[in-house]
């Protein structure tokens, strides 16, 4: 069981993953619906400012549900799944981050994304497919997912600590690699 809500701990926490195992990280998104449309943003972010991703880590954009890029995930076979998603929680204030192991997300954290497929059944036949050995949510409590466009503040500084958070780790297994 991992809940996670201090940034350095998280960002060491997914450095050891994501740095030496096959990994797919999945942004997850309505891009209509305010708030809910922020996992989607830092994958453009990240497209935007990261040169060289390391060879074991995919970055796999889901508009409207994780259901809607099952194939990507599987043609990548990983070993790690990170789910990025605008999450609901009466436990968390707008903006902050939470990284949970999947299995302690129906108790603790409610997914802000109207998928089409239930995210467990979703799962369950990616598990058929793909030995994945880990999956996790990094998810950003939302404050506005009402249709439009609008990002809330709070919301907005949630994704750039994110999105440096994405940058150090995967900066960081250049380094690691280079030192070992």
């Amino acid at each position: 069981m991992v809940v996670i809500l201090d940034i350095d701990n998280i960002r060491e926490f997914l450095s050891n993953r994501i740095c030496s195992r096959k990994t797919v990280i999945a942004f997850v998104g309505s891009p209509l619906r305010n708030d809910d449309r922020i996992a989607l943003l830092i994958y453009y972010d990240l497209l935007n400012k990261l040169k060289n991703n390391p060879d074991n880590v995919w970055f796999i954009e889901c508009e409207y549900g994780l259901e809607n890029c099952l194939h990507e995930i599987i043609k990548k076979k990983p070993e790690v799944l990170i789910i990025v998603d605008a999450i609901l929680s009466q436990e968390l204030k707008p903006g902050e981050i939470v990284l949970v192991s999947w299995e302690h997300v129906k108790e603790k954290i409610g997914l802000a994304t109207t998928h089409n497929i239930p995210v467990y059944i979703t799962l369950s036949l990616l598990r058929k497919q793909v030995d994945l050995q880990e999956i996790y949510l990094l998810g950003i409590r939302v404050e506005n997912i009402e249709i439009g466009m609008d990002i809330s503040e709070s919301v907005n500084k949630g994704r750039k600590k994110v999105v440096d958070l994405f940058l150090k780790v995967i900066t960081g297994c250049g380094e690691r690699k280079i030192l070992a």
